[in-house]
């Protein structure tokens, strides 16, 4: 049986949702990334592309604050709440899986295909994925 031990690409977009980002010692890392500190500010404050309303499990051992369930309810305007909730969980990933899907440079279903998120309940992967997803590719410019 062959056996890689080491791969090597001169550039992946952060939309592929092959791009190997578990590496275990990656060589390239994205330069440009976000920390979510505050879950419900965060997620009310951004636009979504379409209706949702999910359970959200937060996993984040840094701001105690944040890990727990969240139910995000966008409405048909793009409009979202956040409020945490003693509801089960839909989906389950950590505040990094959320963050890179926040910017838009990683999907929610693209991370669950690399085994970052965890569908809970059928169906809500796709629908928070659609909503948090944009016509446009965003950008992660470093260099102004």
């Amino acid at each position: 049986t062959a056996m890689i031990t080491r791969s090597r690409a001169s550039y992946v977009s952060a939309l592929d949702p092959s791009c190997p980002v578990k590496s275990e010692e990656p060589t390239t890392v994205d330069s440009l990334w976000l920390r979510l500190i505050d879950v419900r500010a965060a997620l009310t404050a951004r636009g979504y592309s379409s209706a949702c309303d999910v359970v959200l499990d937060v996993v984040d051992p840094v701001c105690p604050w944040n890990q727990r369930a969240w139910r995000l309810s966008v409405d048909d305007q793009g409009v979202a709440t956040c409020q945490p909730t003693g509801d089960e969980a839909d989906v389950r990933l950590p505040v990094q899986a959320l963050g890179a899907a926040y910017l838009g440079s990683r999907s929610i279903a693209a991370q669950a295909h690399q085994g970052r998120v965890t569908e809970l309940k059928p169906g809500t992967l796709r629908r928070l994925s659609r909503a948090m997803s944009s016509d446009r590719e965003p950008v992660g410019a470093t260099q102004f």
